[in-house]
């Protein structure tokens, strides 16, 4: 496990318990993943556009547009670091929504300032050279992620800040409940 996907499991895990099923949407490695079934015993499923599994953790590939599961299939939803990296968030939002009984559970960049904005879209789209990850979209802060969460049916829960990279990189840990 990498020190990253550690760090991002430390502030997820604690929403979660060993009855839970869990779906991580845009799952990469699985490593945020494995990290947290091993903290809290839930179950995961991982579901992405290209298999980068280096887990033992079950992934099906998709079309990145309809989650091949039915509604309210798991209890949670995960997009870690997802969002980001895609064009509209909102059609990912409303599948993510559809197949979590609970809701969905979010973690983000949160980036302030048009410099900041500027550098973080170009450092996280370095990925996408070497591994063919979308581009990153959007650098944006908690606030304009809430405007985009309130275009939905949703009640948006801000359930903690962490820091990355010796805090260059604020982030944020949400969750969306149906209203």
């Amino acid at each position: 496990m990498t020190d990253r996907a550690a760090i991002i499991a430390t502030h997820l895990a604690p929403h979660f318990a060993a009855h839970h099923r869990l779906l991580e949407i845009g799952a990469g490695k699985g490593l945020v993943a494995q990290a947290i079934q091993r903290a809290t015993g839930a179950q995961i499923s991982l579901v992405d556009v290209v298999d980068y599994n280096q887990t033992n953790l079950p992934l099906k590939v998709y079309d990145g547009q309809t989650l091949p599961f039915g509604d309210a299939a798991f209890d949670f939803s995960l997009l870690v670091f997802v969002l980001h990296h895609t064009p509209d968030p909102l059609p990912v939002l409303r599948e993510a929504l559809r197949v979590a009984r609970l809701g969905v559970i979010i973690a983000e960049n949160h980036v302030a300032g048009g410099l900041r904005q500027r550098l973080t879209r170009m450092i996280d789209s370095i990925p996408h050279l070497q591994y063919g990850v979308p581009i990153c979209y959007r650098a944006q802060t908690i606030g304009e992620w809430q405007s985009t969460f309130e275009q939905l049916s949703v009640r948006a829960d801000l359930l903690g800040r962490f820091n990355m990279n010796a805090g260059f990189w604020q982030n944020f840990v949400m969750r969306l409940a149906k209203r």
